[in-house]
This record gives C-alpha cells, structure tokens and sequence, in this order.
C-alpha cells in the first residue's frame, strides 16, 4: 500500500527531528538538549515539533517504532518462529542500529527502550503464571541485551545468541512460536 504525499511529508519531518535528537545527543546529554536546539537541527519550527510530539521521550519512542517496524513485520512473516531465529532477527536489529541502542543507553534512557520491548516481547493476554514466566524471560532479554549495549558490542550476535541460549526458556510455550526450526 503506496503512502499519501501528506503521510509521506509527515514521516520525513518526524524523521528529521528523530535524527536531529540522535545528532544532538552525540555532543550533550539528553536533559540538557532543549527543543529548539532540536528543531534549529532538524531546519523546521517549533510549531512542527509540537504538531508531533509533546516531548522529547515521545520523540525517542518514534525513532524505536520506527527501528523495529521492518523487523516486527519479518517476525510476522515467519510465524511460527524458533527462539533461535527470534534472537537472530532481533540481535541482528540492535546491531544494525547499535549507534542509535548505543545513544538511549547512554542517555540513561534504556527504561524507555525497556518499556517499549516488553511491551512487544510479551503476551499480555495469556494465564498469569505463563504471563510471569514469559515477564521474567522478557527481562533476562533485555538484561543481556543491556549488558551487550554497555560493553560496546564486544561480541557478535551469533556469540550472544549461544551464551542466551544456555538459559532454559520455554519459548515453545510462548504464543505463534516453537521450540526450534
């Protein structure tokens, strides 16, 4: 489905401030970027800015949307999909954009990134005893993924994919998956 010129525009401004943000937060820290350093970055007004976004959180959980939308729609596509292969495609994703994964993490804003990924990783309408195991999976994830981000992606994906995968999930059990392919 082709986008609308005006979704289009829209898309590219959200865009250009995403990346002014990005741009600002390699030379200062996150509390101390202001939105008109942001918009005088980005080359568009002020009135732009707070069209789209009413804060500059706001403006981070755009760009993440934006990073994982490819790849939610390839999770999609490979239903049912094995761990494996799950690590595969979202390490792949943090690599990829490590600069980006890199910056949030830095900007000590990883609860952002945290809330968003559980939120996505998941099941909120299953049993709650599976609903706890699957949270407590989710955070062992993200706690790699932390730890992965903080020590500047000294290992590869595949490396971390074996050193995930000595913890016993039970991933067959989480809704559209199996064990393995």
């Amino acid at each position: 489905m082709r986008m609308r010129k005006k979704d289009q525009s829209t898309e590219f401004l959200k865009g250009c401030l995403a990346d002014a943000l990005f741009k600002l937060l390699r030379e200062k820290d996150y509390d101390k970027i202001t939105v008109g350093e942001i918009v005088a970055s980005a080359n568009v007004s002020r009135a732009t800015y707070y069209r789209y976004f009413q804060s500059k959180d706001e403006l981070l959980l755009y760009k993440i949307n934006h990073l994982t939308d490819e790849w939610l729609r390839t999770v999609e596509q490979d239903k049912p999909l094995s761990f494996e292969r799950f690590l595969a495609l979202y390490l792949q994703l943090i690599y990829d954009n490590r600069s980006y994964f890199w910056l949030l993490y830095h900007a000590r804003k990883k609860g952002i990134l945290e809330e968003y990924l559980l939120d996505r990783l998941v099941a909120h309408h299953i049993p709650v005893p599976q609903l706890y195991r699957q949270t407590g999976e989710a955070f062992y994830l993200l706690g790699m993924f932390s730890l992965w981000i903080q020590r500047d992606f000294k290992e590869t994906p595949e490396e971390l994919i074996e050193v995930i995968l000595q913890y016993p999930f039970k991933w067959n059990d989480w809704p559209g998956r199996t064990a393995k392919s």
